[in-house]
């Protein structure tokens, strides 16, 4: 029988282990950093020209840009990583600045004149959003941030809960997920430093014919985020897992991914226009048969 640890090693690392094995695994994990690349570059720069490949990650790029050695035959390059599928990651849920039709959304729902099937079944994003609004009007636009602060909005939420004909709290698990999700769902919509460090890269800044593809992305991603995002970057379109009945549901789920079909849509008219190349679409329309919804964007 396998040892828990070997297990928790092998759900870890399964790609890498699937790659090179066992053998490479270890291999790997015992290796040990001998070297500063930066310190040899002023002690012995020559080291470098014994190998076709150098891979180095937190160099400074004007280190590598300011070495000869690291430029040989011009075939240097220079990588972002971003982790795109980072362990934790909070909900992209933007209860904290909820796009218009999004906003629509949470609007269209009445709480207080609900039948009981309905409140119960009621996504608990669309529960925290509606008390939201009320602590809002309450705090002059202020989202609960301390200890305190988010336990009194979870018993502003908790007095949602319908009562029986005894006056006792019915038993609505999706308002129970809903006070329980308080911390993560009401996160700040911000963005990243490691993505406001691409956006400001002069390589982004000022492309040229020979950008290569990454950073034509990011900069249709950084036109994005300045013009149609408002600030903000796409939504990532997709929600958890929760007590909703299923035409609730999906409806969410779809107005999330309206706008992230948008988002793809008017970043690919910017690679357009960042580049050069085709015709722009302005005033372009996008319908959502599943939703039913519709919008005009202009570029």
């Amino acid at each position: 029988m396998a040892q828990p640890d070997k297990l928790l090693k092998e759900q870890k690392y399964d790609r890498q282990l699937r790659l090179w094995g066992d053998h490479g695994q270890e291999a790997l994990e015992s290796a040990h950093v001998l070297f500063s690349p930066e310190n040899l570059l002023d002690s012995d720069p020559s080291f470098f020209c014994r190998f076709t490949v150098v891979v180095a990650t937190q160099l400074p790029e004007s280190v590598c840009r300011s070495s000869d050695h690291l430029r040989i035959s011009n075939t240097v390059a220079y990588c972002h990583i971003i982790e795109s599928h980072p362990d934790n990651a909070l909900e992209d849920l933007r209860l904290d600045k909820p796009f218009p039709e999004l906003r629509e959304h949470f609007q269209s729902y009445d709480l207080d004149h609900m039948e009981k099937k309905d409140h119960s079944h009621t996504p608990w994003i669309v529960i925290v959003a509606k008390y939201l609004a009320q602590w809002y009007s309450e705090t002059n636009g202020r989202i609960p941030k301390t200890y305190k602060e988010k336990e009194d909005f979870r018993d502003l939420i908790r007095q949602g809960i319908l009562k029986n004909e005894n006056g006792m709290p019915e038993d609505e698990e999706n308002f129970e997920e809903a006070i329980k999700n308080v911390n993560t769902a009401l996160n700040t919509t911000q963005i990243p430093s490691n993505i406001e460090d691409i956006f400001n890269d002069d390589c982004c800044i000022n492309i040229t014919k020979q950008t290569p593809p990454f950073w034509i992305l990011a900069r249709a991603l950084k036109e994005f985020v300045t013009k149609e995002g408002q600030g903000n970057l796409p939504v990532r379109g997709t929600i958890p897992d929760m007590i909703a009945d299923s035409g609730k549901y999906i409806k969410l789920q779809n107005v999330l991914a309206f706008f992230l079909l948008f988002a793809g849509a008017a970043a690919q008219e910017v690679i357009k226009i960042v580049t050069k190349q085709f015709v722009i679409f302005n005033n372009t329309y996008i319908y959502s048969g599943m939703s039913q919804t519709s919008a005009t964007y202009q570029l």
